[in-house]
């Protein structure tokens, strides 16, 4: 039987996009741009501290304000969902509970604390003033090297702060390093982000009492998981729910998370009986959508007398925000940072790392471009420069001594490297 053969080839062959014409002629509909008929329009009351006891909560004049449908605080909606449980199937994670919202403490500026369905944006954003509430101010903790020495805590979930433990060696790592020629080391520092994409994050909900059925906008990445967390969360039967994405302005990691804000309007839409719709400003999008990238990386080599690199010791410690965000958790940016390729592009025999992650009192942290790989990747090109000019080497000659050159190639977890891949 003779195989068949494909003619055309993707690789080195020009591929026309398909999706142009429709949004660049202004045909494209994002989240924004549906209105459902009967819509309320939804707004949150955000947190304008970092961490905060709630002492008083009166929401009396924001119900009785014109054109209010409905006023919810953190016992209101703890009745449905007690909150999002966040963790990752890694060693050494602990998971926390993210409530939709907050109802005894705030953790982090941003932090939704009641929601007001009205008939417009503007008169939901009016009654929130009208909320009258107090908070008595708690220890703020705002850097993960204090989160990790104790003290303050900032996830009373957490009783150490820590999130996230684990360590793993291969090799003979502890040799290598006494018998190195020369040892060289360092502490990276990758800087806190936020995604921001162009369009923020919308969700509009329309549930349907004769026949129990969900309808869900999201400008989500993850449109199956999401329904996922209906369901699991929230009891809708699984194939009652529908989750609808239209076209996305940009996500990048940040739009791949369950918020308390997509879980929240089904409830609210249930309980008006009305469709109920939530775009994001961008105020709150840099306050509430996830952040990324913040951690530290310690790293080091063991040096032979020719230049080689004989084992590679790393500890990523990650700043994880006030909870674990899911579906990827603060776990994701440490863990990836030193587990996902320990020894980089480098020949290395032996590798050790740790990794933690230490809860703050700061927007919750999940994925976005380079995730974990962008801080691990940063570090060890770094400590490179670094032990090349030690060896007086040229940067470019060290990587060339030391860097993988014949595939397939087994690093020291036991994982091959193909060529190419």
């Amino acid at each position: 039987m003779d195989t068949p053969t494909i003619a055309a080839r993707s690789v080195g062959s020009r591929v026309l996009r398909s999706e142009d014409p429709r949004l660049l002629s202004g045909r494209g509909q994002f989240i924004a741009d549906i209105d459902l008929p009967g819509q309320l329009h939804v707004a949150f009351l955000r947190s304008p501290v970092a961490h905060a006891r709630i002492t008083h909560m009166d929401t009396s004049a924001a119900r009785e304000a014109e054109g209010v449908h409905l006023v919810w605080v953190g016992e209101d909606a703890a009745e449905f969902c007690e909150g999002l449980v966040g963790e990752m199937a890694v060693e050494g994670c602990v998971p926390t509970t993210m409530p939709l919202l907050a109802r005894d403490e705030v953790l982090y500026v941003g932090e939704a604390l009641a929601v007001v369905v009205a008939e417009s944006r503007y008169a939901a954003e009016d009654a929130l003033e009208l909320i009258d509430w107090d908070f008595e101010e708690l220890p703020v903790v705002v850097r993960a090297d204090d989160a990790a020495a104790g003290g303050a805590i900032a996830n009373p979930q957490l009783a150490d702060n820590f999130g996230l433990r684990g360590r793993a060696s291969f090799g003979d790592v502890a040799g290598a390093f006494e018998r190195a020629d020369q040892v060289v080391k360092g502490r990276y520092y990758t800087c806190r982000v936020s995604a921001a994409p162009m369009e923020t994050r919308g969700v509009i909900a329309d549930y349907e009492w004769a026949s129990g059925t969900l309808r869900l906008w999201s400008n989500t990445q993850m449109p199956h998981y999401l329904r996922y967390m209906v369901t699991a969360y929230l009891g809708f039967p699984e194939q009652n729910v529908e989750v609808i994405t239209p076209d996305t302005g940009g996500g990048f990691g940040l739009k791949a998370h369950v918020y308390p804000e997509e879980m929240l309007l089904p409830l609210l839409a249930r309980q008006v009986d009305r469709p109920v719709k939530w775009i994001e400003d961008r105020r709150e999008h840099l306050m509430a959508g996830a952040h990324a990238h913040e951690q530290y990386v310690d790293i080091a080599y063991a040096l032979d007398a020719h230049g080689k690199i004989t084992a590679v010791r790393t500890d990523a410690l990650g700043d994880g925000g006030a909870y674990h965000m899911p579906p990827w958790s603060m776990a994701v940016e440490p863990w990836c940072a030193v587990v996902m390729t320990p020894t980089g592009i480098y020949d290395a025999p032996a590798a050790e790392y740790t990794y933690s992650a230490v809860a703050t009192n700061k927007t919750p942290v999940g994925a976005y471009r380079g995730v974990g790989y962008m801080a691990g990747t940063f570090a060890r090109e770094c400590l490179a420069d670094e032990a090349a000019r030690a060896l007086g080497m040229s940067p470019f000659e060290f990587r060339r001594h030391n860097v993988v050159a014949e595939f397939p190639w087994t690093n020291p977890q036991g994982i091959v490297y193909d060529e190419g891949s």
